[in-house]
């Protein structure tokens, strides 16, 4: 009788923050909607991401992997715009 050890397979989670690629519409006044397009936008650990414009937080209104809307702030004018989830920081765009 041979005895096989039990091996622990271990996933490995590969860390990988947002990306973004594209804004739609290009510009839009307070209180627009804007959709962004990139990589890795979604919720993680089912918390929404964090969206700022011009370094003012924006309400997100739906996210998914590859795309995120969001209204813009009442106080924004032009800035960059950056996603944040517990995978790090986007890109400013």
């Amino acid at each position: 009788m041979s005895v096989i050890p039990k091996i622990a397979r271990l996933s490995k989670h590969v860390v990988l923050p947002p990306a973004i690629e594209t804004v739609f519409p290009a510009a839009a006044l307070p209180g627009g909607d804007v959709e962004v397009r990139g990589k890795h936008l979604g919720p993680r650990v089912s918390t929404l991401p964090m969206v700022s414009v011009d370094g003012l937080s924006a309400r997100v209104s739906m996210s998914r992997d590859e795309r995120v809307c969001f209204r813009v702030p009442e106080r924004a004018s032009t800035g960059l715009i950056e996603v944040r989830n517990a995978d790090g920081a986007s890109n400013g765009i």
